[in-house]
């Protein structure tokens, strides 16, 4: 068996390496089916599935075992019956059950699609962040004392919830998705692929590794891909040792595409300073990038006046945040002064129709059928003339079943849209208020998925593997974090979340500082 470890810093393209090896191994007779690719992110398997489509031929409904480890799990499970696969996903845990489970064992414990969304928005429940660690780890209870993520919360409070929730599923036959991996651990089940991929390698788990190290036994060629620097989710047990010393040929790519000179110096300086490690040797743009420091009293100001009117219309811009509150503070900012964006609060299709419309009133062109839907669907039920449910009345307004007009609303309501706060009327959040009257005071003629795509608010986790040619990195942090970096592993893993922040960008960097509230970064600010 051979084991090759692609170790590739920011832009130099680690999974571009994997799927070159795809093509190598389709190339030489082996099956589709034969060939394991694991992502870390169920976003991640979609998006490269058309890439590895691209690269060697194959349709994407071949790839089936291009997922995540999650994903292969549960396809092990139905495979060899221990789920039926008329269950559909029946026996995983959902809202309902977490309804269920905090009535019964007095929690309030909050639903989570995955856990993955929840720790990019940083709200993940600190408990099911305990329980997450524990199985990721495979930590029993009686070491529990080990996590270090607990806060305020005590010991005995985080134990108590492990055995109330181990026990309220086993009591209605239900796991979650860190349970999927012990189960096919515990069993021994192994895929059938003697060539094997495992792409953000340094974010795996102990139990992951595990199940890597059971699945490449009789394997032919296995292949990692990672960065140890960009090492996100230590709470749940990942680890930089596990990619650097797990067995195998360690291949550095040589050569990144994105980073200009000095934003690489920066980042590599941040993890000489704070972790154990030296970032690799590679080769990067020869140009440098703009490096600013902005006072977070300044930066609307610079948003408004200075940056944005400068702003090329294709450029891409990144508003980066540690956590999804203070995202959300910098997204109110960006609605006042009318810059459209996506991401954490960002405009939701139904706002945009809305704003269109409105714009389109106050210049005076005439409305379609689809506006007046757009106008209706936002609007007080009971500000309406019509007796149709609004679902109703709006799919009979876009098919033309119903005439509709500015008649069918009441007088105050349809005036709003021509003059003044088209909010004034409807049920709405301050952010769309903010929104829609800061978008009309800029000027702006339409929003569509394209313009809101070039801006984006993100957490740091949230933006792992993506780029862009203006970054903003929002030096905050919030008082656990901070205390988290009195100990040495905590500015250790704190590093490798900064180190992130400042490696998504392919031209400029803008560090924004909010005194005394400051992430350090080196020689920009304290």
């Amino acid at each position: 068996m051979s084991v090759i470890k692609f170790y590739g810093a920011p832009g130099t393209g680690k999974t571009r390496a994997l799927i070159g090896e795809f093509r190598k191994a389709v190339s030489l007779g082996i099956k589709p089916e034969e060939i394991l690719c694991t992502q870390f992110r169920s976003e991640a398997a979609i998006e490269v599935k058309p890439l590895i489509s691209a690269a060697t031929g194959l349709q994407i409904r071949d790839l089936k075992n291009v997922r995540t480890i999650h994903g292969e799990c549960l396809s092990l499970l139905h495979q060899n019956g221990i789920l039926k696969t008329g269950d559909k996903s029946d026996f995983l845990m959902k809202q309902a059950d977490y309804t269920k489970f905090n009535k019964e064992y007095s929690y309030n414990i909050r639903f989570q699609k995955t856990a993955l969304s929840e720790i990019e928005l940083g709200s993940e429940d600190p408990l099911l962040a305990f329980y997450s660690w524990m199985k990721g780890t495979g930590t029993p209870l009686c070491n529990a004392g080990d996590y270090q993520g607990r806060g305020i919360i005590p010991l005995e409070n985080l134990k108590a919830f492990y055995v109330s929730y181990e026990e309220f599923k086993q009591k209605y036959d239900k796991i979650d998705y860190g349970d999927m991996l012990n189960i096919v651990l515990e069993k021994g089940l192994v895929p059938d692929c003697p060539v094997q991929m495992y792409d953000e390698a340094q974010d795996m788990t102990p139990v992951m590794y595990k199940l890597a190290k059971l699945w490449s036994k009789d394997a032919e060629h296995v292949f990692f891909a990672g960065d140890p620097l960009q090492t996100l989710y230590p709470f749940w047990g990942a680890n930089p040792v596990f990619f650097l010393e797990t067995e195998g040929e360690m291949q550095i790519l040589p050569e990144s595409h994105r980073l200009p000179k000095n934003i690489w110096e920066l980042a590599s300086e941040l993890i000489s300073l704070r972790t154990p490690y030296q970032a690799p040797s590679i080769k990067t743009k020869e140009m440098n990038g703009i490096i600013k420091k902005i006072e977070s009293r300044n930066l609307m100001n610079f948003l408004e006046y200075e940056f944005y009117p400068k702003l090329k219309s294709e450029s891409t811009v990144f508003h980066l945040a540690r956590t999804n509150r203070i995202g959300r503070s910098v997204s109110e900012m960006l609605a006042q002064i009318g810059v459209p964006f996506s991401g954490i609060c960002g405009w939701k299709p139904d706002e945009i129709k809305f704003y269109n419309a409105v714009a389109k009133k106050r210049r005076g062109e005439d409305l379609t059928p689809a506006d007046y839907a757009a106008l209706a669907k936002l609007s007080p039920s009971d500000k309406i003339y019509s007796a149709l449910p609004k679902n109703e009345l709006i799919n009979q307004i876009i098919t033309r079943k119903v005439k509709f007009s500015s008649a069918d609303f009441e007088r105050n309501l349809w005036l709003s849209f021509k003059e003044g706060n088209p909010c004034k009327e409807i049920a709405n959040t301050n952010l769309l208020t903010l929104k829609i009257n800061g978008a009309l005071k800029a000027g702006i003629k339409g929003i569509d998925s394209e313009r809101i795509n070039r801006v984006q608010v993100l957490t740091i986790h949230g933006s792992k593997g993506l780029e862009a040619q203006n970054v903003f990195v929002h030096a905050a942090v919030p008082p656990a974090v901070k205390a988290s970096t009195l100990q040495r592993e905590g500015i250790e893993n704190e590093a490798y979340v900064w180190y992130v922040a400042l490696t998504r960008t392919r031209q400029n960097l803008f560090v924004v500082s909010y005194p005394g509230n400051n992430y350090p970064v080196p020689g920009v600010c304290a």
